[in-house]
């Protein structure tokens, strides 16, 4: 083979290389491309989940806090009834046994 053709298929290969170097560079561009979008996406997904999981948090927060009120207000109205009820009970008490000592 001469030295001329030796030259042409190296050549010829040299320019298949780069043509498959040009190919993967603009796959690998493509690619990219896909990354920062997928990127992207998944940070907009990540604050929406964030904000999401903040609101959840804190209506729970406001309702255990409200379940908690309520509780604890109902249990001081049904004492404060208790003790009108026991008030009233020591007045008669005390009512009766001021009579009993003026009957006396």
């Amino acid at each position: 083979m001469k030295t001329e053709e030796q030259y042409d298929l190296l050549f010829d290969g040299v320019n298949a290389l780069l043509d498959v170097s040009e190919k993967n560079e603009e796959n690998l561009q493509k690619l990219l491309v896909d990354i920062t979008k997928t990127s992207a996406l998944l940070e907009h997904t990540s604050t929406q989940i964030h904000k999401k999981l903040k609101k959840e948090v804190s209506d729970a927060t406001n309702q255990i806090t409200e379940d908690i009120v309520n509780g604890v207000t109902q249990e001081l109205q049904e004492a404060n009834k208790e003790a009108k009820e026991a008030a009233s009970k020591y007045k008669k008490a005390v009512r009766t046994s001021i009579f009993n000592l003026r009957s006396a």
